[in-house]
């Protein structure tokens, strides 16, 4: 038996800091090696830095990484280098030798060493020569010209691919339409995909039209003729085709089609905001369906995409042609139930919707959930070691596009508990959870259900709901007049005038009428509703402790800053302005919560003030 050495350290060149990259390596690293694979960093041109700078730069590479970020294991201070080219004779040999030492000793780790039969080195040595000639080549001709099967009884073939593909030589797949062929020249398949994604100077002539270039590059399906025309340019053989797209789907690159094939990585749609009202007002929803994950791989949205599209029987949407696909959010539909797929940094998150009130089948939504966790497990099985994620559900909103770790209540914690207290808001959030309201939808088996919150509220509290929402924009005003004196008010609008009638954050024709009317008499925010109040707090009004998730998004149970009730009172008015509250099924648990988030936040903003409006309404 011979003995081979597999070194799998990393070194990272450093010019310039940057983030963006240093966390793609980093992730790149976890997801595809050891939690705690050694990574070597080289700070190279580092003859004018100080000593000083020296020492803050370990601290500076850690303060890149995400807080209680699993990265940081696989960096030491020990193995950060600082190298500089020698004007001297003998300057730097030593931080050389250092380095040197460095990678000496982790290649000698026991780890990285395998015995591995000694004829397999002639199938490698094979391989490697095949580079020269040949990009893939069959099963068959590799074991006639260098596999002697009564010799090597005992060995199997199959395991030496196996071990060759794992060290990255060769990329082999003992599955269905993949067996019989090796890629050996694995280069040479990483430039077909990169041209595909590469700057679009490089492939936009090759487009038949400019349409289908836009369309590419907007949407992320590539037309077939089109990909013909990119790949004839690299001299690729109209029959090696078939096989570079069957690879390329296995890894989960893209997904391929009879006249187009989807490219997720390549698509830069954003989720706008008529999408967002469109799917906020479904009158049916289930809750929210939570698989969260301790790290969630690089690249693991776009390949979970292309697993449901091939692997399932679930279809993409398509909304006036366009397919409703986005670059962090898919939207299915199966059996008539829509499904809408969201990435959030940690998590993917799962809701069914239906629209005009029809039910909920739980024996679909079972299916669904089974057929995502089975999916999972076939994306898991390709990583070195088994990606672990918990199920989890929101505790209160139920929306799927809220994007916030703090609303996820495990599975495991209230499993056969019934009705709770919130085990993460017990105190700030003061809500109760029902575990069958939660996780009915996920059961097979459990009778079918028509909503998220079973039945409509109640046309009196409906009314005091929206009572409250109008009071919403009476407190918006007292916290604004504190903000914007009469005086201030003025001189904020006439030294911004420009920006507000033409700024990214204008106003509208009505707003401008309302703000500056012709007649040029004063205005007070008496006369404002609150859109306008919100566009010049947002962007004029000083000493606003902003909100916790920033401007413009939506504040979660236990975020209490006064820009947080801005934004829970500009939440309500829109709502109520796209009839939200009419089209969609709430009950009495709902009316609650929503009645009770919406005074706290008009309490907070008038320290108290309203407290007998809010009665008068509510009683």
């Amino acid at each position: 038996m011979s003995l081979v050495l597999k070194l799998k350290t990393f070194t990272i060149i450093f010019r310039v800091v940057i983030s963006e990259y240093v966390l793609f390596w980093l992730k790149s690293i976890h997801t595809y090696c050891a939690e705690d694979t050694s990574v070597i960093i080289v700070a190279t041109h580092s003859e004018n830095a100080t000593q000083k700078e020296k020492d803050g730069f370990y601290g500076q590479l850690l303060d890149l990484l995400p807080r209680d970020s699993n990265l940081k294991k696989h960096l030491k201070y020990e193995r950060c280098f600082f190298v500089s080219f020698p004007c001297d004779e003998g300057e730097n040999l030593e931080v050389l030798s250092e380095l040197e030492n460095c990678i000496a000793s982790i290649a000698k780790d026991r780890r990285w060493k395998e015995n591995i039969p000694k004829e397999w080195s002639i199938i490698e040595l094979a391989l490697i020569t095949m580079r020269g000639s040949e990009k893939t080549v069959s099963i068959e001709e590799l074991k006639e010209k260098y596999w002697n099967a009564k010799k090597n009884e005992s060995l199997k073939m199959e395991d030496a691919l196996c071990f060759f593909h794992d060290i990255g030589l060769i990329l082999h797949f003992q599955e269905e339409n993949l067996s019989n062929t090796i890629i050996v020249d694995v280069q040479w398949f990483v430039d077909t995909f990169k041209f595909i994604i590469s700057d679009k100077n490089h492939v936009r002539d090759l487009a038949e039209t400019d349409r289908d270039w836009q369309y590419f590059h907007r949407t992320g399906y590539l037309m077939d003729n089109f990909l013909s025309r990119i790949w004839e340019s690299l001299s690729i053989d109209f029959w090696e085709r078939p096989t570079i797209l069957q690879y390329m789907q296995r890894l989960g690159l893209l997904a391929m089609g009879e006249v187009k094939h989807y490219v997720p990585c390549m698509n830069k749609r954003d989720f706008g905001r008529k999408e967002q009202i469109a799917l906020r007002g479904m009158e049916t929803k289930s809750s929210v369906l939570v698989l969260h994950f301790q790290f969630l791989p690089f690249f693991f949205y776009c390949r979970l995409i292309v697993a449901c599209i091939v692997g399932t029987e679930w279809e993409v949407v398509e909304d006036e042609s366009i397919p409703g696909l986005y670059k962090n959010i898919a939207i299915f539909v199966y059996k008539d139930h829509l499904i809408a797929l969201v990435v959030t940094q940690t998590a993917i998150q799962v809701q069914i919707l239906r629209p005009q009130n029809a039910p909920i089948d739980a024996n679909i939504a079972g299916n669904i959930k089974e057929t995502l966790e089975n999916r999972l497990g076939y994306l898991t099985t390709t990583f070195h070691k088994k990606v672990a994620y918990r199920v989890a559900f929101q505790c209160s909103h139920q929306d799927v596009l809220c994007d916030n770790v703090g609303c996820y209540v495990y599975e495991d914690e209230i499993s056969g508990k019934g009705q709770i207290l919130c085990p993460r808001h017990g105190f700030t959030g003061k809500h109760m959870i029902n575990e069958n309201a939660l996780t009915k939808f996920w059961r097979i088996d459990a009778p079918s259900v028509s909503c998220a919150k079973s039945a409509k509220v109640p046309l009196a509290n409906e009314e005091k709901l929206t009572k409250l929402i109008t009071l919403g924009r009476d407190a918006m005003q007292a916290y604004f007049d504190s903000i914007f004196p009469p005086e201030d008010l003025q001189k904020c609008l006439k030294d911004n005038k420009e920006s507000l009638c033409n700024g990214p954050f204008r106003f509208t024709a009505t707003e401008v009428r309302n703000v500056y009317p012709a007649s040029g008499s004063v205005v007070d925010a008496s006369s404002f509703d609150v859109p306008i109040m919100y566009k010049l707090l947002r962007n004029f009004g000083s000493n606003i402790p902003p909100p916790t998730n920033g401007w413009g998004k939506e504040p979660t149970i236990g975020q209490k800053t006064q820009g947080d009730d801005i934004e829970r009172i500009r939440k309500y008015r829109n709502q109520l302005c796209h009839n939200l509250f009419k089209t969609q099924s709430m009950d009495d648990e709902d009316y609650t919560l929503y009645s009770e988030e919406l005074t706290q936040a008009i309490l907070r903003l008038t320290k108290g003030s309203f407290k007998s409006r809010i009665y008068t309404i509510c009683q």
